[in-house]
């Protein structure tokens, strides 16, 4: 019989095709076992995923309650507080917030009219539990209109703080000075609805006539509720942080697609 070429070369490169086949399929067991040993050295060098900060938000809350006034003149509280303790995924404070809104003629514990804006400033504190400990942040002097808007006083922090530690944020006018002829300015300090939404913190006040006297005596407390408040934190909700795992099984498919694209070129 005619020895055809074309045959022939056919037979030769079905044989040489089931050859490699044979040394690939036998390679395969191999790279299993380094593409796990790869996945499990990613694994271990890597540092331990973080869980996500939560934010704190207590404005949500409908059908606001309120006290007041916080401010100066007759009847006027010089400092108001929140109060919260940090868990673990809460250790770098990045902001925090604080809210005034109607004037005091407008509370039923006046009239008292106002005759002018309100010069105030934001801090932060560790809480002891019964008053402000050592000072960690004193922000810039901000002033409250003489209107019934709503206005957020927001500062900018960078804190280490520390999980399971109580800290207080504070609003006070002691020390503060006011604009030409304003000796009476207080406004309301909105509350959520929910008595208290915020485990492990609550609303606090102080009627101390010194700053330093709120080192030093205790405040008092509003039966467990809630100012409207907001702290922000380091990888806070919306911030996705890598997971190990994650990061593994990417290495694991690179490693494969590697292998295979080999395959490919040999095969």
């Amino acid at each position: 019989m005619r020895n055809d070429p074309a045959v022939s070369g056919n037979a030769v490169s079905r044989g040489a095709r089931s050859e490699r086949c044979d040394r690939r399929d036998g390679a395969r067991p191999r790279l299993r076992q380094l593409t796990v040993a790869a996945a499990l050295a990613i694994a271990a060098v890597l540092p331990a995923g973080r869980a996500l900060a939560a934010n704190i938000d207590t404005t949500a809350a409908v059908a606001v309650g309120s006290v007041y006034p916080f401010g100066i003149g007759r009847n006027a509280t010089p400092t108001y507080g929140q109060t919260f303790t940090a868990d673990p995924t809460q250790t770098n404070l990045t902001g925090f917030s604080l809210f005034l809104d109607l004037r005091r003629d407008n509370s039923p514990v006046g009239p008292v009219p106002n005759d002018g804006p309100l010069n105030l400033r934001g801090y932060l504190a560790i809480w002891d539990g019964s008053k402000a400990g050592t000072l960690l942040y004193t922000g810039d002097q901000r002033t409250k209109p003489d209107t019934d808007d709503l206005v957020e006083f927001a500062f900018a922090t960078s804190e280490s703080l520390v999980a399971g530690q109580s800290y207080v944020a504070f609003l006070s006018v002691l020390g503060e000075g006011q604009a030409q002829g304003v000796t009476s300015s207080a406004f309301r300090a909105p509350l959520p609805a929910t008595s208290s939404v915020l485990a492990g913190g609550g609303f606090v006040y102080n009627n101390a006539a010194s700053f330093n006297d709120l080192f030093v005596g205790g405040w008092s407390t509003a039966g467990g509720v809630d100012q409207f408040f907001r702290a922000s934190f380091a990888d806070g909700t919306g911030t996705s942080v890598a997971e190990p795992a994650s990061l593994a099984l990417l290495g694991v498919g690179l490693l494969g697609l590697a292998c295979r694209r080999r395959g490919s070129r040999t095969g």
